[in-house]
């Protein structure tokens, strides 16, 4: 399950080289409601596209991540892109609110911090928890928002049509993914031909994650918004 922004990038670009195509299958499927595909697809989606007894047969990972460096790199993927890529971030395609903050990757280090904060509160503001587009505060939909269980949280994307359980077998955190890598490989065998953890970044360089932690409004907002993400995945909300 391909959470954005925890690194599944890089390992889709390894299964993608090192895997067969039929060990690893690219899926594009079309609902009533929603067009879905496996890159971004929650396991709530998988199950109501294989059911039940083939998901729970088959091997599934997920890649989380600390939830305020989650949303530091989410800022500046989309500002890059906004920049790189303008129609992206005008009408109905800016649901992530990146085009009203007015800052640009060549601005100051002050004021990429400060947009940041900015867009958060802006998120919060539009998203509120409970809100029919809350996941807009940690991702586009990508065909998920479908589903009644999609939220911002990263949680959403590993829990059953219920909402309350995590159905996705191993989780690791892509702080210690190094460290897992060998686990990983010994679960797909084809991704062991890669020998190490690939780098397929396609976010900007930006401040580090420390110079964000100041700012008492954007703890208080994350703390509110991804409190099932810290308590599931073990990250210290301070």
């Amino acid at each position: 399950v391909h959470i954005n922004k925890t690194g599944g990038t890089s390992l889709i670009s390894m299964l993608a080289k090192h895997c067969t195509k039929e060990e690893y299958v690219k899926e594009r499927w079309q609902t009533d409601a929603q067009a879905h595909r496996s890159f971004h697809s929650t396991a709530h989606s998988y199950i109501a596209r294989h059911g039940h007894r083939v998901w729970d047969d088959a091997y599934s990972f997920a890649v989380v991540r600390h939830p305020l460096a989650r949303q530091v790199s989410n800022f500046f993927f989309l500002l890059n892109r906004c920049e790189t890529h303008p129609i992206s971030c005008t009408g109905k395609r800016d649901g992530r609110l990146i085009s009203t903050v007015t800052v640009k990757t060549s601005s100051t280090e002050e004021e990429k911090i400060d947009a940041f904060h900015e867009w958060i509160s802006k998120l919060y503001q539009a998203y509120p928890p409970g809100n029919p587009e809350h996941h807009n505060f940690g991702s586009h939909g990508h065909g998920n928002e479908e589903y009644p269980t999609m939220n911002a949280t990263q949680t959403s994307w590993l829990v059953d049509e219920t909402g309350q359980e995590i159905v996705v077998k191993k989780v690791f955190q892509l702080e210690h993914l190094n460290e897992s890598i060998e686990e990983l490989f010994e679960a797909i065998p084809c991704l062991a031909k890669a020998k190490t953890m690939s780098n397929n970044n396609q976010t900007p360089k930006y401040p580090h994650i420390s110079k964000f932690t100041k700012n008492e409004i954007t703890n208080r907002i994350m703390r509110e918004v991804f409190a099932v993400d810290y308590a599931n995945f073990g990250y210290d909300s301070s």
